[in-house]
């Protein structure tokens, strides 16, 4: 049976989705990975040069360091869609965190492509279950478990990905 947080107030799922994310992700970093200001490059094809340069604007050297002003620029460009797996585990959470704090208030795709990014439970041909640990994809869970009890971005999407990761065991 799929998860579900709508016992608790939006408040209370909120505080215990960021322990969760605190606690599963407190050891990721992002050593070799595409960083967050890299994304934009490798969305337009730029060059090696300009991925190096795009890289010293990520001056973050843990998840919880990542700006909101980042997350939000890299809305319609570069982002979520343009991470490489170790990217991709060290940026998600700060994106989840983000969503629970603003996701509601601000105007951008950027819910809808976090939402999208979890629906498809592969990045460069790994799948979900083989590049988060079982507690960061408990943590995952219970995020789609948050955005389907609380939130008004799409609700309806939050809980089929997450009957989804339920089925196929992820």
């Amino acid at each position: 049976m799929p998860l579900s947080l709508a016992h608790l107030s939006e408040s209370e799922a909120a505080a215990l989705v960021q322990q969760l994310l605190g606690k599963a992700f407190q050891q990721v970093n992002r050593v070799g990975g595409v960083s967050l200001h890299q994304t934009e490059v490798r969305d337009y094809r730029g060059s090696d040069e300009e991925l190096q340069a795009a890289a010293l604007l990520d001056t973050d050297h843990h998840w919880t360091e990542v700006q909101d002003s980042w997350i939000e620029a890299f809305s319609r460009s570069g982002g979520l869609c343009f991470f490489d797996p170790i990217g991709l585990r060290y940026y998600l959470p700060a994106y989840m965190d983000w969503y629970m704090r603003k996701g509601k208030t601000h105007e951008s795709n950027i819910t809808g492509t976090l939402l999208w990014r979890l629906s498809n439970a592969y990045v460069h041909n790994m799948t979900f279950d083989q590049l988060f640990t079982p507690e960061q994809l408990t943590a995952i869970k219970t995020f789609l478990a948050y955005a389907a009890a609380h939130s008004p971005c799409d609700p309806e999407q939050a809980q089929a990905i997450l009957t989804a990761y339920e089925r196929t065991g992820v």
